[in-house]
């Protein structure tokens, strides 16, 4: 399935994220979620719990596609620079 920009935005504010995130913060947040909106707790059917799995369903898929250089160039710039740039390449039409 392919996703557009409004669709990561929903994703990382069902999820509670900052717009800036690890990897290992987006596994820690969900699994912090899933506990808190567990149906054994609540008591009662939760559509949370299906909006924060296909909330980091798409934001997972979106960083293991994702293509990371490291070629001795792109090391040599900071991490906002690298992904500015990556990004204004991979998004032109």
């Amino acid at each position: 399935m392919s996703y557009i920009y409004s669709d990561y935005v929903k994703a990382i504010e069902i999820l509670e994220l900052p717009l800036k995130f690890s990897l290992k913060t987006l596994k820690k947040q969900y699994k912090k979620l899933l506990k808190i909106n567990h149906p054994d707790l609540t008591k009662k059917e939760n559509k949370k719990i299906q909006e924060i799995k296909e909330s980091y369903k798409i934001l997972i898929n979106y960083i293991e596609n994702y293509e990371i250089s490291f070629e001795e160039k792109d090391f040599k710039q900071s991490p906002e620079e690298f992904y500015k740039n990556k990004l204004f390449n991979d998004w032109r039409f």
